[in-house]
């Protein structure tokens, strides 16, 4: 994950060492699940929900690629070596991906937001690809961010998720037609 090497990049242990570590905070990923398993991430997931229920694993939240997971790891890792950022956040899995078809809806990722708001999130990240369209604010997904956001969340959207090699993340976002 590279953490021991980013972590000290950002500075992260200035902040580790004034006291600003992620306690008390509630970070919710909204991505392919998170495997709740892993020693590292253990005691960090506090709750989770699987809001696409016919696909292929069924009703289950667990990760079934490692995205999720990976993101729940740069998060709050408690690996001595792979520590995450904000080591002593707590967990939210919110998995919107489909693990038969590797996308997620526009309507599961605002369930996802909607349950995250619900259960005291106060963070939300969505590490999510998508269709090469105009982004000017206007559509669903962008406005109901702008929601959780008037609700006083901090939303984390990356900028694209489609990288041009192996190893890449091909996860996206399909359209509710």
């Amino acid at each position: 994950t590279l953490l021991d090497l980013s972590a000290p990049i950002i500075n992260a242990e200035s902040f580790w060492n004034n006291g600003y570590n992620g306690s008390n905070i509630i970070v919710c990923v909204i991505d392919t699940g998170v495997n709740k398993s892993n020693p590292a991430l253990s005691s960090r997931v506090i709750g989770e929900k699987d809001f696409v229920t016919t696909d292929s694993d069924g009703d289950n939240p667990a990760d079934y690629n490692g995205h999720g997971t990976h993101v729940a790891g740069i998060i709050a890792s408690t690996d001595p070596t792979y520590m995450g950022v904000a080591f002593g956040a707590n967990i939210l899995n919110a998995k919107v991906f489909s693990s038969t078809t590797d996308k997620a809806s526009t309507t599961d990722i605002i369930l996802g937001i909607d349950w995250c708001i619900s259960q005291g999130a106060n963070v939300l990240t969505l590490s999510l690809g998508g269709k090469d369209e105009i982004n000017d604010g206007s559509d669903s997904l962008s406005q109901y961010a702008d929601f959780a956001v008037d609700q006083g969340k901090i939303v984390t959207i990356a900028a694209g998720n489609s990288g041009p090699s192996g190893g890449s993340s091909d996860c996206r976002t399909s359209s509710d037609s």
